[in-house]
């Protein structure tokens, strides 16, 4: 397992305990069903779902947007708080200009859009399925709306960096990539035949999807793809489907029916209490500090726990180059007292409290302020020549009073 010293080490040091939840349920001002999320910030939450619903929030007060059609809305993706796509059911594309939203006038009832993956104004991708042709993906590139490319199953997820990094699932154990030049289908290759609901990418851009395992619809599942070893397991159960997941740097959930809920934490994935009763559709993680989840009858949930974000300017050194170490506390709740923050260097299959070029502090009690989000620079200088080649991590973690991890990360970095 890799770093598995460092994870050792803390079950040992700190105790196996990891800050469970951070969900809290919120009133919203409709109970249809919520199906997709946008995330522009703090202060521009767009979620989007049946009878044409689509709700803003702006920091305080959810707004409902008076509704142009009653058709269902399957998904919402805002490139700006007054810009942005929503697509739904019977050939439903709606889009949103300087904050009016018009109906766009390609509908095509034969056809039902399950998802949208936007990158700008110029550069947004639509899936879509239709019974007798299969999905086809749609791309506007600020001026027409056409067809990019077909597949014969029924694809409903969609994910990626950019336009050369774009993915696509969902059906019957299919899944492919787009590299900026062709489609490649060689990683639809799943231990056993799957029912794909959704995906998120990795930090190292690695699909991760939800999944129930055909024909049988009797094992829940969450697969990770990677490269050079194929799908690996990561979490398994029964009885209630996982509908919706999101990652951001190590901290990662996954949400489905009766309110099911499976967190990534430092131990992998693991089922924890549930919320409700209703079933999560959608969830969005824009940092490891905050997160949103909707679903069944206008269900809202919000996601707030502190967290500790790593950043090398540099992973992969080489003599003369700079590394810069820095730390960034966020807080997104109310304040907390009394918060260990640890930071330690893996190299080598050994822990090290700092190596001896650095005074940096290991241990630290901090203080956490009510929404609060502030950087640091640990330290910075110029790599040295002559130090071979080789691989390592730098760990950072934040500790409550009972000594539970509140959040974490890894920040690998390499050189030669």
């Amino acid at each position: 397992m890799k770093h598995a010293v460092s994870i050792t080490w803390m079950m040992i040091v700190v105790g196996v305990g990891v800050a469970m939840g951070g969900w809290t349920p919120v009133t919203v001002p409709v109970d249809t069903h919520l199906r997709s999320i946008s995330y522009i910030s703090d202060e521009a939450v767009f979620v989007a779902g049946s009878g044409g619903t689509i709700l803003w929030f702006d920091g305080d007060v959810w707004n409902v947007i008076p509704a142009i059609t009653e058709k269902n809305l399957n998904a919402i993706a805002m490139i700006t708080e007054e810009e942005g796509w929503a697509v739904g059911t019977e050939g439903l594309i709606l889009r949103c200009v300087a904050g009016t939203w018009t109906i766009f006038p390609t509908e095509d009832e034969q056809w039902s859009y399950n998802d949208i993956l936007a990158f700008g104004s110029t550069d947004v991708y639509i899936i879509g399925y239709n019974f007798q042709e299969g999905s086809k993906l749609l791309h506007w590139d600020g001026l027409d709306l056409t067809d990019m490319h077909t597949f014969s199953d029924n694809l409903t997820a969609l994910d990626g960096t950019g336009p050369n990094d774009i993915w696509v699932t969902g059906g019957t154990s299919s899944i492919a990539h787009y590299d900026g030049f062709t489609w490649d289908t060689s990683m639809a290759t799943f231990p056993e035949t799957v029912k794909i609901f959704n995906m998120a990418l990795t930090k190292n851009g690695q699909p991760v999807v939800t999944a129930v395992r055909l024909p049988g619809w009797d094992i829940d599942m969450i697969l990770e793809y990677v490269p050079g070893t194929g799908w690996t397991t990561l979490w398994q159960g029964y009885e209630k489907r996982v509908m919706a997941c999101d990652i951001a740097e190590m901290r990662g959930y996954a949400l489905g029916s009766a309110g099911r809920i499976i967190e990534r934490s430092i131990f992998g994935w693991q089922e924890i209490a549930g919320m409700g009763t209703r079933q999560i559709n959608a969830v969005v993680l824009p940092d490891m500090a905050n997160g949103w989840a909707v679903g069944d009858l206008g269900t809202v949930y919000r996601f707030m726990q502190p967290s500790i974000n790593l950043q090398i300017a540099n992973s992969a050194l080489s003599a003369g180059t700079e590394f810069r170490f820095d730390v960034e506390l966020i807080n997104p709740g109310t304040a907390i007292e009394n918060v260990m923050e640890i930071m330690f260097l893996e190299a080598y299959g050994m822990i090290f409290f700092w190596p001896t070029w650095s005074d940096a502090f290991a241990f630290e009690m901090v203080s956490l302020p009510e929404n609060h989000r502030a950087s640091s620079t640990v330290f910075t200088f110029e790599w040295p020549s002559g130090a071979g080649a080789g691989e390592a991590a730098f760990w950072g973690a934040l500790l409550d009073s009972q000594s539970v991890i509140l959040g974490y990360d890894i920040e690998p970095f390499s050189w030669q």
